[in-house]
């Protein structure tokens, strides 16, 4: 009884090991691995605004963010002159960019070529409005600052002068 007891210890030590072992893999494997797993097309964290906290969640943060962005733009336009003889109702798509410094910079300005024929400055306009944006912090991807890439609609509303 004691000899098949022990026996039975014995193999177990002696198999039972092998399922300890640890497989090692490479530094260049891990970093492949951890590549994979990281979805791209999506940040952590938002840029971010002085009025925006960054305690906020990633929708709320998203929100704050554009909000400001469509606010500042919206007071921007207010301070000119829109005059259109027609009434005008357009969606005007700003492609910004904000880099890795919390720059941002306006890559692209889509819209009917109509509103900017009757409203001609327009572009120009919109182009002043981003150079006096307030200063942001980055988006941020696992701790690290990244450039990002945002459409943002801005709806142009006029309605013609009568005499």
């Amino acid at each position: 009884m004691k000899i098949g007891f022990l026996l039975l210890i014995l193999l177990a030590l002696t198999t039972s090991c092998k399922n300890f072992e640890l497989e090692k893999i490479s530094s260049e494997e891990f970093l492949e691995e951890e590549l994979k797993s990281i979805t791209w097309n999506e940040v952590d964290t938002y840029p971010n605004f002085p009025n925006c906290k960054e305690t906020l969640e990633k929708i709320a943060q998203k929100e704050c963010f554009e909000t400001t962005l469509l606010n500042h733009f919206h007071n921007q336009l207010l301070q000119k002159e829109l005059i259109s003889t027609t009434d005008l109702s357009d969606t005007v798509l700003m492609t910004l960019k904000v880099n890795h410094e919390g720059k941002i910079t306006l890559a692209e300005i889509a819209g009917d070529t109509i509103t900017f024929a009757k409203l001609p400055e327009l572009k120009l306009w919109l182009q002043e409005s981003v150079t006096t944006l307030p200063l942001t912090q980055a988006a941020l991807k696992r701790g690290i600052p990244v450039n990002t890439q945002f459409t943002l609609p801005l709806v142009l509303k006029t309605e013609a002068l009568t005499n």
